[in-house]
């Protein structure tokens, strides 16, 4: 009960953000898919005539759907047209298309394969200009980050939505501490973070990507000084929340996705960085 609320919270919510329309069927038999996948799980099956409450945009070579169950699917967008449609002249268009050389449903077929709304999952690495408030001042140094991300649709809910979720983790302390307390420091970083994206093609196998999420971080140091011949040691945490600005381009080679983002975060201070990644499809 409580899944069918919040799934119906979601298309409410991507109906807000991408627009609704009314769809018809506009072929004598189509069928409704779990997922934007030709491949994935066949739910329910649709005729010519019958009409849906859809989203105004596609994903990739599908339209998302509400049927008469309150259950959401995916049709593909050749097979479903805005509006209540007149399908008798469709008919027609059906009759003068039933000699259509083999090539063309072989290149339909083909869409699946749409660089755009593939998921996509990999290792990436992050050089980040650091800084943070501490002894006294803002301070700052490069570090390298190394991390994991998730990019594509339903990674985190099913819809209409690209996300680009991330993780990552260093253990480079700020070498600022060991200059300022003459002694070696200890310590890491853990930073994740949740992006709605765009997935914008450029040709086939090319992608732009901008956006806005939610970034945090957590940090923790350990150094020592020596005052008066005794030594202290004293530790440094600090956890922020912000916002993160990705823009990026994938590029794909093969079933290999390469990517190089630039990251801005503002959280307690701005930061910046570049990550440079390697994916492939999950």
């Amino acid at each position: 009960m409580f899944g069918k609320f919040v799934l119906n919270l979601i298309f409410l919510f991507s109906l807000n953000v991408f627009g609704a329309q009314l769809g018809t069927v506009v072929v004598s038999e189509t069928y409704i898919y779990l997922k934007a996948d030709f491949d994935a799980n066949v739910i329910a099956t649709a005729k010519r005539g019958d009409r849906f409450q859809m989203a105004n945009k596609p994903v990739g070579p599908f339209y998302k759907v509400k049927m008469k169950n309150n259950q959401f699917g995916w049709i593909s967008s050749v097979d479903i047209k805005a509006g209540a449609v007149n399908t008798l002249s469709e008919i027609k268009k059906e009759k003068a298309e039933v000699e259509r050389p083999l090539e063309s449903y072989t290149s339909e077929k083909r869409v699946q394969n749409t660089f755009a709304i593939l998921r996509y999952q990999g290792l990436f690495v992050q050089n980040l200009d650091w800084k943070e408030k501490t002894l006294g001042q803002t301070r700052k140094d490069n570090l390298s980050f190394w991390g994991w991300n998730w990019t594509g649709f339903d990674t985190l809910v099913e819809g209409p939505f690209y996300f680009d979720s991330r993780i990552m983790a260093t253990f480079q302390v700020p070498d600022y501490y060991q200059k300022i307390t003459s002694a070696p420091a200890s310590g890491w970083i853990l930073k994740g973070q949740i992006s709605f994206v765009s997935a914008n093609p450029l040709g086939q196998n090319f992608l732009f990507h901008y956006g806005m999420g939610i970034a945090s971080t957590f940090s923790h140091f350990e150094s020592r000084v020596i005052e008066a011949g005794n030594e202290k040691k004293f530790t440094l945490e600090d956890l922020t929340i912000g916002l993160v600005i990705p823009i990026g381009l994938s590029y794909r080679l093969g079933p290999i996705s390469t990517q190089i983002f630039y990251q801005y975060y503002w959280e307690k201070i701005s930061t910046s960085g570049i990550s440079i990644g390697l994916n492939w499809p999950y």
